[in-house]
C-alpha cells in the first residue's frame, strides 16, 4: 500500500513541480518586460558603452522619448528608445 501511495503521489509531484517552474519562468520574463525604462547608467550597461556616451547621446536627442523625472531630474530612456538605437546601429555601415 506504501507502495501505491508513493506511486500515486509522484505524479502530482511532478505537476506540482512543472506548475511551479512555469510560475517562475512567467514571473521572470514578466519581470524582464516590466523594465520600460532605463538610468543612464543602466542604458550603458545594457548598450555596452559609458555613461559619457550615453549622456552624448541624450544631448544629440537621439533617445527621442526620454525625460526627465519630476522628483529627482534623473533622466529616464525608454526601452523602446534603447531598441531604436540598437536597430540604427545595425544598420550603419561600419
Amino acid at each position: 500500500m506504501s507502495n501505491s501511495v508513493k506511486q500515486n503521489n509522484m505524479p502530482i509531484l511532478s505537476r506540482r513541480r512543472l506548475v511551479v517552474s512555469d510560475i517562475i519562468g512567467m514571473i521572470s520574463a514578466t519581470m524582464a518586460n516590466t523594465r520600460k525604462q532605463y538610468t543612464i547608467t543602466q542604458a550603458a550597461i545594457s548598450l555596452g558603452m559609458s555613461r559619457e556616451t550615453v549622456i552624448r547621446i541624450l544631448d544629440r536627442g537621439e533617445f527621442p522619448n526620454s525625460f526627465k523625472t519630476s522628483d529627482n531630474g534623473h533622466w529616464r530612456i525608454p526601452s523602446t528608445d534603447l531598441t531604436q538605437y540598437t536597430n540604427r546601429r545595425k544598420m550603419q555601415p561600419a
